[in-house]
């Protein structure tokens, strides 16, 4: 285990057409982020200004979660550089401090 209290989980939830793009800027951050999750999943909210024809038909907005690890500080500096590269893209952020972590042997 590794009890650092200066570790955060940064979630990231970006529309599909912007996937592949922040998929290639989270592999190829330098310095590098080590490992990281994604998931589709479907949002629920009032503002449907971006939705398409589809997605108002189904009353849900197709969305891509990304799930970092990461200490405090590179969570501040990978936002720095995410709000440039995707600025109006319609990216959704937040963190969660992370009492423990590890890999179980």
């Amino acid at each position: 285990m590794n009890h650092d209290t200066d570790t955060l989980q940064l979630v990231l939830i970006a529309p599909r057409a912007v996937e592949d793009a922040l998929l290639d800027a989270l592999l190829t951050a330098q310095p590098a982020l080590g490992g990281f999750s994604t998931l589709r999943i479907d949002g629920h909210a009032e503002d449907f200004r971006r939705a398409s024809v589809r997605e108002l038909v189904r009353g849900r907005i197709e969305r891509t979660q990304f799930t970092l690890v990461l200490p405090t500080a590179r969570v501040a500096q990978l936002l720095d550089a995410l709000g440039t590269q995707f600025k109006g893209a319609g990216l959704h952020w937040w963190t969660t401090p992370v009492n423990d972590h590890g890999r179980l042997a």
